[in-house]
C-alpha cells in the first residue's frame, strides 16, 4: 500500500480530489480481525483486518507462507461464509482476489456489501484452484488474545 494509491472518484468526498487508502485508514483501528491459518501444518499465514469507514468497510489483508506452485503470480480467492452474492451463485469467492507471488500477497479494498461488525464470528477461507488452503475465524478487535 503506497501513498499514491488513489481511491476511485465515487469514494472521494468531492469530485476531482483523491483520497488514498493511507489517508482513509490513518488513525483507525480495525473493528474485526482474522488470523489466517494454513490447513495442513496449522502455521500462521497472515492477518485480515476489517475497518469501519464513512465510505464503507475497508478490508486489508496481508498473507505470507502460503503454499505455491511456481514463482509466478497466482490468484487466491477469499470467501466469507454467508456473504455470497445471491446473483452469482456459481462463483465461489465473494471478495476480490489476492494475487500472490511465492506465497505472499497483500490487498486493500473498500466494500459496501457488509459492515465490519456483520462479519464477526464468520469463517473466512483462502482458496487456490478451488481448494481451501487456509482459513480463520473473524473476531472483534476488542477481544483479548486469551479469549
Amino acid at each position: 500500500m503506497t501513498e499514491r494509491t488513489i481511491l476511485p472518484y465515487r469514494f472521494a468526498p468531492m469530485r476531482g480530489c483523491g483520497v488514498t487508502y493511507d489517508a482513509l485508514l490513518r488513525d483507525r483501528k480495525p473493528c474485526a480481525i482474522s488470523e489466517i491459518i494454513i490447513q495442513g501444518d496449522k502455521s500462521e499465514a497472515g492477518r485480515i483486518g476489517f475497518y469501519a469507514t464513512p465510505m464503507g468497510t475497508a478490508v486489508e489483508a496481508s498473507l505470507s507462507s502460503l503454499p505455491f506452485l511456481s514463482e509466478d503470480y497466482e490468484p487466491c480467492f477469499l470467501e466469507i461464509e454467508e456473504k455470497r452474492n445471491s446473483r452469482y451463485r456459481n462463483i465461489t469467492a465473494n471478495l476480490p482476489p489476492i494475487f500472490t507471488r511465492c506465497g505472499e500477497g497483500r490487498i486493500t479494498f473498500l466494500t459496501d456489501r457488509f459492515s465490519a461488525r456483520d462479519v464477526i464470528g464468520k469463517r473466512i477461507t483462502v482458496k487456490k484452484n478451488g481448494n481451501i488452503i487456509a482459513s480463520g475465524v473473524i473476531f472483534g478487535a476488542d477481544r483479548s488474545e486469551d479469549d
